[in-house]
């Protein structure tokens, strides 16, 4: 009866050593797996979207000078010597959402992006203007237009910046500013003041960078967050200025 017991301790004893062995396993196992589940989602940020913001154009020249300019950033209604409109904007710049125009080398013309974080999901669509209707040479009588239609470039899920309180575009004007306000900031676009310059008018020509930042954790049970944070600069301080022959 000893050596039955002892045996029985002993198993005992290899029980209690095994189950808190397994389960820090199988916890390591799933926090390994969601860590490179969540960076998995974020290598399209890092890449490809980076270089389209990278790349971003004003897709029409100033169209007069009591014309407000055509940034790069965001969508303002303009109307050109022609009598040609341009729509109001499609999306206001904001700390969660951004519309932008970038070359891509589309033989068109500029690629339009609208970049967004609904609820727990970013996205990020582009749309390609129809052919033959942006500005290619002087006298500029043309704007781009774009169908309806958007191709989906990037989907991330589980986005915790809302849940946080964190934003996902932080914008950084030319003269240093970093702005707090984007909605607020960029409403308007409006001509150049004969007293002012360019600058207070239309702020949304004067993004040099944006930092985006996404925070995503598919199992929060596990805390196993991941983080992409990057400041991206236009190519140079001239590149986002209209050019008839970017695509």
């Amino acid at each position: 009866m000893a050596e039955l017991a002892i045996a029985l301790l002993l198993l005992t004893i290899l029980f209690a050593m095994v189950a808190p062995i397994l389960e820090t396993i199988t916890n390591t196992n799933t926090y390994v797996t969601d860590t490179y589940h969540n960076e998995n989602q974020l290598l399209p940020v890092s890449t490809n979207f980076q270089k389209l913001i990278r790349s971003v154009v004003s897709p029409a020249p100033t169209l007069l000078t009591t014309s407000p300019p055509v940034p790069a950033f965001g969508v303002y209604q303009q109307t050109s010597p022609y009598g040609i409109t341009t729509p109001s904007p499609t999306t206001i710049i904001s700390s969660n959402a951004v519309t932008f125009f970038t070359n891509v080398g589309n033989a068109n013309g500029p690629a339009r992006v609208v970049a967004q974080l609904v609820g727990t999901t970013f996205t990020a669509r582009i749309t390609y203007p129809n052919s033959n209707t942006c500005p290619r040479s002087p006298p500029y009588s043309t704007v781009c237009v774009y169908p309806a239609v958007q191709q989906n470039l990037i989907t991330v899920n589980s986005v915790v910046n809302a849940s946080l309180g964190q934003p996902v575009f932080t914008y950084y004007l030319s003269d240093g500013t970093t702005v707090t306000t984007p909605t607020a900031t960029f409403a308007t676009c409006l001509p150049a003041s004969t007293t002012l310059p360019a600058t207070t008018t239309c702020p949304a020509s004067q993004i040099e960078s944006i930092n985006v930042d996404l925070k995503v954790n598919s199992d929060p049970a596990h805390s196993s967050q991941a983080d992409d944070q990057t400041v991206i600069y236009r190519l140079s301080p001239t590149s986002q200025l209209f050019d008839p022959t970017a695509g």
